[in-house]
């Protein structure tokens, strides 16, 4: 999706100059104290909406789709893949990155956080800081979790983002749920041979 290509965003930029080159004074005076806080909010209303798409397309994962044996997910700088031929499993969590032989592993599960928010908070700019340090807490916590016969790094954290609505969202959650029992079943059937 182009930021560009937003209806948004092209409403929010030409109406004021709209009434600014085709008005009066009185246009002008409307301009500042009417149109320009509207044209303000849907210009941001298109940025999040941007940056939401963005954060859905930025999980790729492969489910052996060149059939050579080769499993991955990678979300920004967290990333895991497996690889069925060689029985060796690369993980890498922010500067951290090792692989490890399948025989290495010891067990794998997964957790989304989400929830505790402050309903109706209105306006209120307290409520909407501590919705947003829950909403980073939340993402902190969501994510597949690999324990691993390291003494340096025993767990590994693999970051996940729904491809489909956002952390708020029911449809973000089931998504997210989703991906992480897709991924339950590929170390079920890859590492395991089942």
């Amino acid at each position: 999706m182009n930021f560009f290509k937003m209806k948004r965003l092209w409403i929010a930029l030409a109406l004021p100059m709209f009434l600014s080159h085709f008005g009066t004074t009185e246009d002008l005076i409307s301009i500042g104290f009417f149109w320009i806080p509207i044209c303000a909010i849907l210009f941001f209303t298109a940025l999040g909406s941007y940056i939401l798409k963005l954060s859905n397309q930025a999980t790729v994962d492969n489910f052996n789709d060149d059939n050579d044996g080769c499993y991955s997910h990678t979300l920004l700088n967290s990333s895991m893949k497996l690889d069925s031929n060689k029985r060796l499993i690369f993980l890498k969590d922010g500067n951290n990155e090792k692989t490890y032989s399948f025989d290495d592993l010891k067990e794998w599960k997964y957790n989304i956080s989400h929830g505790v928010e402050i309903e109706d908070a209105g306006l209120s700019i307290t409520a909407k800081n501590i919705n947003n340090v829950r909403m980073a807490k939340n993402r902190n916590e969501t994510g597949f979790f690999i324990s691993v016969r390291d003494i340096q790094n025993p767990e590994w954290h693999i970051r996940f983002f729904p491809k489909e609505g956002s952390f708020k969202s029911q449809i973000g959650f089931n998504d997210l749920r989703k991906q992480m029992n897709q991924w339950m079943e590929v170390f079920d059937q890859v590492v395991n041979e089942n």
